[in-house]
């Protein structure tokens, strides 16, 4: 069976993929010095770990454990109602680098307690592909709490992006192991195991969740991911048909569907789909989208 090189991991518990200036560093020792000057630090609490998840948006499944996955639109449609942490991830998910160092510096007094304030800030710092700092605050988080499954989600994460998928594993099982009703980290190792072809391992994972929220198209593209991994072409399309098929014009996922057409005979309806598809700059899915174009045809 043809390799498949389109399954993309979803970063997710608010880290975001793009890449933002590096001109405003948190000063670490000025945090600290300042900060004591403020408020009482408040003791960290299970509920403060969640969001409120209220707000209709494309993709559901998550939306109560993470807001990577919102557009810029629904992105900025969030109230966060005086939940400050939840600003600070909407601040460095908006790419703010300015603000967001200055909420970091403005919380530290009162969330200094809360795992969830320091993987705030790792996050903020993976967002600047400053991997290191964000490693070491992800690592702050869990000598609070050392179960803490967003920050062992979020080092899985950023292992997957410097290509250590070994490491990545072990932090999405221990996530998972840690948290077992967390949707967040059963997703990302279920795309781990696909993006090994280890399809068995993933559909559990995947038809448990796509269960829960059964029209979430990330989990559609899984699902169908799944079948076409085992070669079962015919259940791979059922699921992309589910699709609204300007998502088919995305190369990670058009590719998949044309050339599963093609393996059941449909080419001219393999080609349509294919000459929708904008050849992709990124390295592993251009040699994909080539290898499809010479089988399909255009």
């Amino acid at each position: 069976m043809m390799r498949i090189i389109g399954l993309a991991l979803v970063s997710l518990f608010m880290i975001s993929c793009s890449t933002t200036k590096k001109s405003s560093e948190v000063d670490v020792d000025k945090v600290s010095n300042e900060a004591f000057k403020k408020e009482k630090p408040l003791l960290f609490g299970a509920s403060n770990d969640y969001y409120a998840g209220s707000m209709a948006v494309e993709n559901p499944a998550l939306q109560d454990e993470t807001i990577d996955r919102l557009s810029s639109d629904e992105l900025s449609k969030i109230d966060p109602k005086g939940d400050e942490l939840l600003g600070l991830a909407i601040t460095c998910a908006q790419g703010d680098e300015k603000n967001a160092a200055k909420l970091i510096d403005d919380l530290y007094q009162k969330y200094q307690n809360f795992p969830s304030y320091w993987t705030q800030v790792a996050n903020c710092y993976l967002k600047q592909n400053q991997n290191r700092k964000a490693l070491l605050f992800y690592n702050k988080a869990l000598e609070l709490s050392s179960s803490y499954a967003p920050a062992l989600n979020n080092i899985g994460i950023l292992y997957y992006r410097e290509g250590q998928t070994q490491k990545a594993l072990v932090a999405f099982e221990k996530a998972n192991a840690k948290a077992r009703f967390a949707k967040t980290p059963r997703l990302n190792l279920a795309k781990l195991y696909l993006s090994y072809g280890l399809a068995d391992h993933a559909r559990p994972i995947i038809s448990g969740l796509a269960n829960q929220t059964p029209n979430d198209s990330d989990l559609i593209v899984t699902l169908a991911n799944v079948s076409f991994v085992k070669g079962d072409y015919q259940e791979a399309l059922k699921q992309f048909f589910r699709l609204d098929q300007k998502l088919w014009s995305q190369a990670d996922i058009g590719l998949n569907v044309s050339y599963a057409l093609y393996k059941i005979g449909k080419q001219k309806d393999a080609s349509n789909v294919l000459s929708r598809i904008s050849k992709p700059k990124n390295s592993l899915l251009k040699n994909y989208y080539e290898e499809v174009k010479n089988i399909v045809g255009e």
